[in-house]
């Protein structure tokens, strides 16, 4: 696919599930391999700009810096690229963080940068400031504008690496690395290239921690990537920000639509389950059914159709009632004899549970064989709780975690001492739990049964 295809359909793209995450990735890879703009057979090729670079390096540190050797890479670089070492484009340095006992040290001017702050691509301030004293008090460096911060340790680094801008000069704190380019003009492609080869990054030089990762330092900062001459850097950078600029624009837009359909979808389904005759039900099931397509075309609505399915279900509305079956005042009235017996042989405790509704506390008209009870009427509620922790045969030890699983108490002895006793199932017959939808096959059943219908067009 060539760069004027890859624009010319970028839209279309973004419309894949996930599309504009991805292709915000694959806009900043394809620019770090060269693949996103041709490039100019008269641009100043990438080895000119190296030695500039050297030259900027020899000012500014006094003597040449011995450089580790740049070992042979097997991808072929476009024309005018070479391979760069991070350390060839710039020094690097790390922070700290003073006592917060020392408050003339803080609440200055100064921004003090860590992790927290790096949620932008360009620094201009931060949560916390230095004073004047902290910096001369303290052996923090002062990092100048331009530089590029590298968030170097941290939780986050499991997932992305945060890298940003200083626009004002800073400091920053000791889970942040920090380059600072021997040429302040390479900043913007340098934090551009980090950003584009972030998937190797953080599989190749992040360590893992007990609670973080972090960056493998020595390794980060001779790690070679392919550096492009620096007039082809800037029509990279500002094409870009030309299309993640457009990803953002589509993202809104479909952030927009979104929230349009899951409120379309949530106003449909709502008339439909607070219909309150069987008169209005049909004209609400029709509407839904004949517009099934259009409102669940994306997983977002899914969610809002399985609720709506669920609360149709305990309505009474997704099924007819059949007047033959047993009304369930019948089988409340067996099921809290049954508990009853169940606390006079002190198997379980006495709840004060009550069998029938306050007055007043629903108006809604139940369908024909149901009634209204409370959970404590038919079940036993209650609380887990671990075993006493002394007891050693309760639990078994995990020597390489040193934790302990519940799942692993083993033995009867620790559920009789517990007397972790619960209400038998077996004393109501399977028939009876279908009438009130607690098996869970024969819901599942019902649920899909109700969708065909829809889809198929029975009424």
């Amino acid at each position: 696919m060539t760069p004027e295809t890859f624009c010319q359909h970028f839209a279309t793209f973004a419309e894949a599930p996930n599309g504009v995450a991805k292709l915000r990735e694959l806009i900043l890879q394809l620019a770090v391999q060269g693949k996103l703009l041709p490039q100019d057979a008269n641009d100043e090729p990438a080895a000119t700009l190296l030695k500039r670079v050297r030259q900027a390096r020899n000012k500014t540190n006094g003597r040449p810096e011995k450089l580790r050797g740049i070992y042979q890479q097997q991808a072929k670089l476009p024309g005018g690229w070479e391979w760069f070492q991070l350390n060839e484009l710039g020094e690097f340095c790390g922070g700290g963080t003073p006592s917060m006992r020392q408050s003339e040290y803080w609440n200055g001017k100064i921004p003090w940068v860590s992790p927290k702050d790096m949620k932008v691509s360009h620094i201009t301030s931060s949560e916390l400031r230095f004073t004047d004293a902290a910096l001369k008090g303290t052996r923090i460096r002062l990092i100048p504008r331009k530089s590029i911060l590298v968030v170097a340790r941290s939780g986050i680094l499991k997932r992305t690496l945060p890298v940003a801008i200083n626009e004002v000069e800073c400091t920053v704190n000791q889970d942040l690395k920090v380059l600072i380019p021997f040429l302040p003009e390479l900043s913007e492609y340098i934090r551009l290239m980090l950003r584009g080869h972030e998937s190797m990054i953080l599989a190749t030089l992040i360590k893992g921690g007990v609670t973080v990762q972090s960056l493998k330092y020595e390794e980060f900062e001779i790690q070679p990537f392919p550096f492009p001459p620096i007039a082809e850097q800037r029509r990279i950078v500002e094409k870009v920000d030309q299309l993640l600029g457009q990803c953002d624009e589509l993202a809104a837009r479909q952030a927009a639509r979104r929230e349009a359909r899951s409120a379309l979808v949530g106003a449909t389904l709502d008339r439909l389950v607070s219909a309150r005759s069987s008169a209005e039900f049909p004209a609400h099931a029709h509407r839904l059914r004949d517009n099934f397509d259009r409102l669940f075309d994306t997983p977002t609505t899914i969610p809002q159709l399985r609720q709506a399915i669920l609360q149709l279900a305990v309505q009474g509305q997704l099924v007819p009632q059949d007047p033959n079956d047993e009304p369930a005042s019948v089988l409340i009235t067996r099921i809290v004899a049954q508990k009853a017996q169940l606390i006079r042989d002190k198997n379980i405790r006495n709840s004060n549970s009550h069998t029938s509704r306050d007055a007043g506390a629903e108006t809604d008209v139940l369908p024909n064989g149901w009634s209204w009870v409370t959970l404590d009427a038919i079940t036993e509620i209650g609380t887990g709780g671990p075993p006493p922790t002394g007891t050693k045969e309760y639990y078994k030890v995990f020597r390489d975690s040193q934790s302990v699983s519940r799942s692993d108490t083993a033995t009867d002895e620790q559920y009789r001492h517990e007397k972790c006793t619960s209400i038998s199932t077996q004393w109501i017959a399977p028939h009876e739990w279908s009438a009130i939808c607690i098996v869970a096959d024969k819901t599942t059943r019902i649920l899909r049964g109700l969708l065909c219908r829809m889809l198929q067009g029975d009424d």
